[in-house]
């Protein structure tokens, strides 16, 4: 698995929402920040419809990108204090 984020070294910073993905491309890892446990993620699509909604109950939540249609995606995660941690996800 390695990091979605466009740097070119591949740290996580612990306070921002990470996504990685498995070398086949059909399992989509959402690395949730302390602070969003307990709060609900929320995958949309394009148009803004939410596609997947979930409890998160640990820092690893896997999503299955299989039954996803080629395009952009968002996956947003809300913390307790109502902030939103986003992150684009691209299927091709």
């Amino acid at each position: 698995a390695f990091l979605l984020n466009r740097s070119s070294d591949l740290i996580q910073n612990p306070e921002e929402l990470n996504l990685l993905i498995d070398a086949n491309m059909k399992q989509l890892y959402v690395i949730c920040p302390q602070s969003t446990i307990g709060e609900e993620l929320f995958l949309v699509d394009a148009s803004g419809r939410t596609l997947r909604k979930q409890n998160i109950d640990g820092e690893r939540i896997a999503i299955s990108t299989e039954n996803l249609s080629p395009g952009y995606y968002l996956i947003i995660a809300y913390d307790k204090k109502g902030r939103a941690h986003a992150r684009k996800y691209v299927k091709k």
